[in-house]
């Protein structure tokens, strides 16, 4: 890899860490009759660093603003700080300030179903049993009304390289002795986000889970630090700190926040082993990764069934005009959520797609091995809680995951702090 594409991958990264809220793009004249504000994820938009990604979202909705000409899209953008992001959203919704539409992160979308209007009439029930049973649930209000479209979602899995691993671990231990193996070689042995940042949580929460621990009871009250949940989180932590002690990871796993970050030294042609997110197998080949990487279910403390974190994003109007409804779910349909536009956007991103007939079509991508290897784990996948207080959950715990990496704390102690600062 060349230095120059290295430093061109870093500059994009580095770009979408930015905050791009405050930005604001306009699709359309600003003499058109009818105004639209819509609320975009970056990574998911003409925005994207990737350029599968940005070349479709650039296309497809200047397409549909050349068919609409009495339409001016006035598009802004969230920051890459998901959590921070959907927790300004909420403010604004609270204070009526909302979008007339926006992309909101799956795991937050409970929080938003008040303000929130009903898409049923767009969407009939053979429709809505198209998308997979997660999606479909979580599309639906406590009232049973549709609240939104759950356009795309993604497994975390291992991905290793062929030439390096020939039987990829399935247990924290065999995962250490390979990848401490291969950092002797040289190698960067195993990589993951390990910084402050969701990605950090998200990508080693399967781990956790498979423990049988969890972070939230029925009521949404935090009980990561008790009993059972506590032991498992420690392991957890405890894990963590055995990746850095045995050298299968560099310390640096501290800086990366989210799974882009790892994407600078991916492309450098030194990692054998890494955790991350199914749309990365696109989005690095797009980036000019040329190694062959194969994926497996994430290596657990014991051997057990699969478990890895789904998430995705989803569409959702917040404006009660009968006819700007309308326009905006066209927009909807055929940007991402018709069985068409779902294979084709699902494609360019690199993520999985939710409908049914989409996931059991015969596109080319969703034939490709290696994305039915990633559909075949989402049988295998949980969502993040949408409790109200997990955004405070996964920060803590990101503190507590850097502290142990850097070594300034032991698991226990990492754990203890977190938990004092939320237990109930």
């Amino acid at each position: 890899m060349k230095a120059w594409r290295i430093a061109l991958v870093s500059i994009g990264v580095l770009m979408l860490a930015l905050n791009l809220a405050a930005r604001a793009d306009q699709y359309g004249s600003d003499s058109a009759p009818i105004q639209i504000t819509w609320q975009m994820q970056p990574t998911q938009s003409p925005k994207s660093s990737v350029p599968s990604v940005k070349e479709y979202y650039q296309s497809h909705i200047d397409a549909w603003v050349k068919a609409h000409a009495d339409v001016m899209l006035d598009v802004t953008f969230n920051s890459t700080d998901i959590n921070a992001s959907m927790a300004r959203m909420q403010e604004q919704a609270t204070a009526g300030r909302t979008p007339d539409f926006a992309m909101l992160d799956s795991f937050f979308l409970s929080r938003f179903y008040q303000y929130l209007q009903p898409l049923d009439g767009f969407y009939g029930p053979d429709q809505v049993n198209d998308f997979v049973a997660f999606a479909r649930n979580g599309m639906r209000g406590p009232d049973g009304a549709l609240k939104a479209l759950w356009v795309n979602t993604d497994v975390r899995v291992l991905y290793y390289r062929k030439d390096l691993v020939s039987n990829p671990p399935k247990t924290w231990d065999e995962l250490i002795t390979q990848a401490a193996e291969l950092s002797k070689r040289g190698l960067t042995g195993y990589l993951y986000p390990g910084g402050r940042g969701e990605g950090a949580v998200m990508e080693n929460l399967p781990m956790f889970w498979a423990q049988g621990g969890e972070l939230v009871d029925a009521s949404g009250k935090p009980v990561f630090g008790e009993g059972k949940n506590r032991v498992a989180m420690v392991n957890l932590l405890g894990f963590l700190k055995r990746t850095i002690d045995s050298g299968a990871s560099p310390n640096r796993v501290v800086n990366y926040r989210f799974e882009a970050d790892l994407y600078p030294e991916i492309l450098r042609g030194n990692v054998a082993m890494f955790l991350g997110g199914n749309w990365m197998a696109r989005q690095l080949r797009d980036l000019g990764d040329r190694h062959d990487w194969g994926v497996a279910p994430i290596p657990l403390m014991t051997p057990g069934d699969p478990v890895t974190a789904a998430g995705g994003w989803t569409y959702a109007v917040f404006t009660p005009d009968a006819k700007k409804q309308a326009i905006i779910i066209d927009l909807i349909n055929s940007l991402v959520a018709s069985p068409e536009a779902m294979a084709a956007s699902t494609e360019a991103i690199g993520n999985l797609p939710t409908r049914i007939s989409v996931a059991q079509g015969s596109s080319a991508y969703v034939k490709d091995p290696t994305v039915r290897d990633f559909l075949s784990l989402l049988r295998y996948a949980r969502a993040r809680p949408g409790a109200a207080i997990y955004p405070s959950v996964s920060t803590e715990l990101q503190v507590a995951m850097s502290d142990v990496i850097t070594g300034q704390k032991t698991p226990e102690a990492a754990l203890d702090q977190a938990w004092h600062k939320l237990a109930p």
